[in-house]
């Protein structure tokens, strides 16, 4: 089974650290820092009223190695926005999918979008049908209604979206309605919760090469961070060291 951790939902949870976008402003900083201080000593006395000191230019790490961090992490992020679904973006839970006030029958719509895509469509009808959610339909249904493949029909009670896979038909219909063909709140609300989960989970899973492409350019930012953490951690004591022995 794969890891969630290497799901969408994870690396947008993760990109919003603000912590973690100084490596983008350190992407960005250290071409115009070596710039400006390309022309200057790495030493330089100072003299303030009767104290003198040396400023030292040099950093107590590697700049090059955090700037290649910088670099992978940048290129992570760019993918990132490119690349991850518009509905884990603009829905990460289901609470937020509610607070946007939708009908229950826009989450037919949403479902089109899994069944036009095919987008890991075998799983999201065995869940749907599993749950007694998705009607199979005899065959010839949509040709009889003259219905295009993957298209949501609205109708007077419900929204219902008919589609074609693997030479079977199938129908899926919001919101939920009782045996006298009215709508049920409480049939409603527990579906349209069912229903997001299982289009949240194809689009979190898609696009597996890329996601595993942005996991390995945060692998090797973090391992390179964590370098020049450990080589300003031991430029202390070897600094005090240093000091001594003088």
């Amino acid at each position: 089974m794969e890891n969630f951790q290497t799901h969408w939902q994870w690396y947008r949870n993760f990109f919003a650290f603000h912590v973690l976008r100084l490596f983008i402003v350190w992407f960005a900083l250290v071409p115009l820092l070596l710039r400006v201080l390309s022309d200057l000593p790495p030493e330089i006395p100072v003299e303030l009223d009767d104290v003198s000191f040396v400023l030292h230019l040099s950093l107590p790490f590697n700049w090059i190695v955090l700037w290649i961090a910088s670099i992978c992490f940048a290129i992570a992020f760019a993918i990132y926005g490119v690349s991850c679904p518009g509905f884990i973006r603009k829905y990460p839970t289901f609470t937020e999918y509610k607070s946007y006030y939708h009908s229950p029958r826009w989450i037919a719509w949403e479902a089109e979008l899994i069944a036009k895509h095919k987008l890991d469509l075998d799983k999201f009808i065995d869940r749907l049908a599993k749950k007694h959610y998705l009607e199979e339909r005899q065959a010839g249904t949509l040709s009889r209604l003259n219905i295009n493949n993957h298209k949501v029909i609205v109708e007077q009670n419900q929204s219902v979206l008919y589609f074609e896979h693997n030479g079977k038909e199938y129908s899926f219909a919001m919101p939920r309605v009782d045996s006298n063909g009215h709508e049920s709140t409480a049939l409603t609300e527990i579906a349209e919760r069912e229903v997001f989960w299982e289009i949240f989970g194809r689009y979190s899973s898609s696009k597996p090469l890329i996601r595993w492409i942005v996991r390995a350019l945060l692998v090797v930012a973090a391992l390179l961070f964590i370098f020049t953490v450990l080589q300003h951690v031991i430029s202390v004591p070897m600094e005090l060291l240093n000091d001594a022995a003088q």
